[in-house]
């Protein structure tokens, strides 16, 4: 899997255009992102979803353990220290 990532310069989108490009995205790699600050989460999706990718998200590890099973992605982007169940546990 590839994904080619957009320099920072281009402008972020505005709402609207944000949730046609995630219709778009429907083919697209399916990620989750397990990351307890969602600032970082957010970064994170936006960056992934201007990238073609389907995003899922989790704010602990419980989450992602249960988000893994049920939306099965291609690649999980998960912090090691996660609450309720760490990374690694998870």
């Amino acid at each position: 899997m590839s994904l080619n990532l957009d320099s920072a310069k281009t402008p972020i989108q505005s709402e609207g255009q944000t949730l046609r490009r995630r219709r778009s995205n429907a083919d697209g790699p399916r990620v989750l992102v397990a990351e307890d600050h969602e600032d970082t989460r957010v970064m994170l999706r936006l960056i992934l979803e201007r990238s073609g990718c389907r995003v899922y998200e989790a704010a602990d590890g419980l989450e992602a353990v249960e988000a893994a099973e049920r939306e099965r992605p291609d690649l999980i982007l998960m912090d090691g220290s996660l609450p309720r169940l760490d990374g690694l546990g998870a």
